[in-house]
């Protein structure tokens, strides 16, 4: 789903965020979280935002997922907003 451009770049801004800056965590897409799993470990948090369920548009964006794949691609939160603010179903 992504380059070696940007596997590359996942493994060193792992180190950058983990190992020298001290975070628990990161803001990523859904198809980075198994890759920074493997350089962070389990503990490590993977923030996904473009959730969306299988029934909604992709709209502007690109790199989605539902929240069945984000989680077998190793999100540990999902960021879940355009199927909330446009369902046609809010009660």
């Amino acid at each position: 789903m992504y380059s070696s451009f940007f596997r590359g770049k996942c493994d060193s801004l792992c180190e950058v965020s983990q190992k020298q800056a001290g975070l628990d965590g990161v803001v990523s897409s859904v198809w980075e979280a198994g890759k920074i799993t493997e350089n962070c470990g389990e503990d490590f948090l993977k923030v996904t935002p473009g959730i969306r369920l299988e029934t909604d548009e992709v709209g502007d964006q690109k790199r989605v997922a539902t929240p069945t794949v984000a989680s077998l691609e190793g999100s540990t939160h999902i960021v879940v907003g355009r199927s909330i603010t446009k369902s046609r179903k809010i009660q």
